[in-house]
C-alpha cells in the first residue's frame, strides 16, 4: 500500500469515531423482539454490523414472513437516539487522532445525518467536523458496500481515490473502499483481522496503532 501522498482521510462513524454499535445492537434487539423476532444484541451486532436499515429490515421481514406489525425503523430511531444521549462515548484514542491529523478529514456513514450529528455532539467530537465534512448515505441514497458514498465525499473535498485513506470497522467499509480505489485501514478491536486482511486492509487493534501509522506517513 503506497501511502506516500495522502490528501484526505475518511472515517466511518459508528465503531470508529463513536462507540455506538453496542448501544445500537441492544436497542434494535429490543425493538424487533417486540415484533416477534427473537435475536439478542450479539446476534444483531454480528448480522447487521456495517449494513443499512433496508438490509436489516429485509432480514427481519423474511423471518416474520411479511411486513412488521409496527414501524420498526421509526421505533428504533426514537429509542436509540434516547440511549445515545445518555450512553454514547467516543472510541478510545480517536480524539487524539483528530487533534493531530495533518491532512483534511471527514466522516462518511451509512447512518442518517441527524444520527451522525447527534453522536458527534454528545461525545464533544463535533468540534472537529463542519457540516460540509459530514457525509450520510441517506443524502445520496447509496449505502456501503456501494462505493459512491466514499467517492462523493472525496470529490466534494477535492481529493482523488489514490490520495484518500478510509478508516472503517466493518467488511462493508473495506469493500466500499476497495471498489472506490481507496486505501483502507480496518479497525478491529474485537479481533476480526482475517476477513479485513483478506480484502487488503491494514488492520489495527487500537487507535494508538493507527495514530502511529498516521504520524509516520502523514507529514
Amino acid at each position: 500500500m503506497d501511502l506516500s501522498h495522502i490528501e484526505l482521510v475518511i472515517f466511518d462513524c459508528d465503531g470508529v469515531i463513536v462507540d455506538s454499535e453496542g448501544i445500537s445492537a441492544r436497542v434494535f434487539s429490543d425493538v424487533i423482539r417486540r415484533a416477534g423476532v427473537m435475536m439478542d444484541a450479539d446476534e444483531v451486532f454480528n448480522r447487521f454490523r456495517g449494513g443499512s436499515m433496508a438490509q436489516s429490515m429485509a432480514y427481519v421481514e423474511s423471518i416474520l414472513g411479511g411486513p412488521a406489525p409496527f414501524d420498526i425503523p421509526a421505533a428504533y430511531r426514537k429509542e436509540s437516539f434516547e440511549a445515545y444521549r445518555t450512553e454514547m462515548e467516543p472510541v478510545e484514542g480517536i480524539e487524539e487522532i483528530l487533534k493531530s491529523l495533518k491532512v483534511p478529514f471527514c466522516v462518511a456513514s451509512n447512518g442518517p445525518r441527524n444520527k451522525i450529528e447527534l453522536n458527534l455532539q454528545v461525545t464533544g467530537l463535533d468540534q472537529y467536523f463542519e457540516s460540509q465534512t459530514i457525509f450520510s448515505a441517506y443524502d445520496i441514497q447509496s449505502w456501503k458496500p456501494n462505493p459512491e458514498l466514499f467517492l462523493s465525499a472525496a470529490r466534494f473535498l477535492g481529493a482523488t481515490p489514490d490520495t484518500t485513506i478510509v478508516v472503517g470497522d466493518s467488511i462493508n467499509d473495506i469493500l466500499a473502499a476497495n471498489a472506490a480505489g481507496k486505501k483502507c485501514f480496518g479497525y478491529a478491536p474485537d479481533g476480526d483481522h482475517e476477513r479485513m486482511g483478506e480484502h487488503g486492509a491494514v488492520v489495527v487493534d487500537r487507535m494508538q496503532e493507527l495514530e502511529t501509522y498516521f504520524n509516520q506517513i502523514l507529514k
